[in-house]
C-alpha cells in the first residue's frame, strides 16, 4: 500500500500542475465565443489583450457600441478581468470543480455621464455552463450644472447562462434609485426588480420574455 501510495504522488502532483493549463485554454475558448456574440447585440470589439498563465489569466477588452441615429458615435465599454483556472475555487458552489472563475470590472463610457462600474463574478462549470453574480455599487451624485442629481443603493443581480448560449435567465434588483434636478424636482423609485429569459432559434434569433416590477 505505502509503495502505491508512493507511486501515486507524482501521478496528482503531475495532474494538479497540467489540469490548470488545459482548463485556461478552454476558458479562452468559452471567453472568445462570449464575445462573438456581443456582435449579435450592437457590440463590436476594438481592441483585446489576453495574457495567458499557468494557474490564471487576464484580459483587457474594449468593446464599442453601434451609434443610435443622430449620434456620432456610441457608447464604450472596458471591460478587465482576471480569470482563475480551475478545477477549484472558493468562489465555486460547495467547493464543485469548476473551469474557471472570473472576476471583472465593466466600465461604461458615454459622453456627459460617468456611471459606476458594473463588478461581475462567473462561475464556469467544467460543461461550460455558468452564472454570473453582479454588483452595482451605490452612487450619490448631487445634481448642479444642468446635470440631474443621482442616488442609489447598491444594486445586485444574476445570470445563468449554457455553453452556447442558447438559453440565458437572469434577474435583477435595484431597492433605490433617486433623480433630483436643480430645482428640487425629485423623482423616486423604490423596489425595482426585473427577470427575463431567453433562448435561441433554429434561425439564430433570440426569443425571451421579461418582467419589471
Amino acid at each position: 500500500m505505502r509503495r502505491l501510495l508512493l507511486a501515486a504522488v507524482p501521478v496528482v502532483v503531475a495532474a494538479a500542475l497540467v489540469v490548470p493549463w488545459v482548463l485556461g485554454g478552454q476558458v479562452g475558448a468559452y471567453y472568445r465565443d462570449a464575445l462573438a456574440e456581443l456582435h449579435a447585440h450592437g457590440l463590436r470589439v476594438a481592441d483585446e489583450r489576453h495574457d495567458r498563465g499557468w494557474f490564471s489569466s487576464s484580459a483587457i477588452t474594449e468593446l464599442v457600441a453601434d451609434p443610435r441615429p443622430g449620434q456620432a458615435q456610441g457608447a464604450s465599454f472596458r471591460l478587465a478581468s482576471r480569470f482563475f483556472h480551475g478545477p477549484w475555487h472558493l468562489s465555486a458552489p460547495q467547493l464543485l470543480p469548476v473551469a474557471a472563475v472570473v472576476e471583472s470590472r465593466v466600465e461604461l463610457r458615454l459622453p456627459e455621464l460617468d456611471p459606476p462600474p458594473l463588478f461581475l463574478t462567473t462561475v464556469v462549470g467544467l460543461d461550460g455552463e455558468g452564472v454570473t453574480r453582479l454588483r452595482l455599487p451605490a452612487v450619490e451624485r448631487p445634481a448642479g450644472f444642468g446635470n440631474a442629481g443621482v442616488r442609489t443603493t447598491e444594486g445586485r443581480g444574476e445570470f445563468r447562462f449554457q455553453r452556447d448560449f442558447s438559453t440565458v435567465e437572469g434577474r435583477f434588483e435595484l431597492p433605490t434609485i433617486e433623480l433630483t434636478s436643480d430645482a428640487n424636482t425629485r423623482l423616486l423609485l423604490e423596489g425595482m426588480r426585473s427577470a427575463h429569459s431567453g433562448s435561441r432559434r433554429g434561425d439564430g434569433l433570440i426569443v425571451g420574455e421579461g418582467d419589471l416590477t
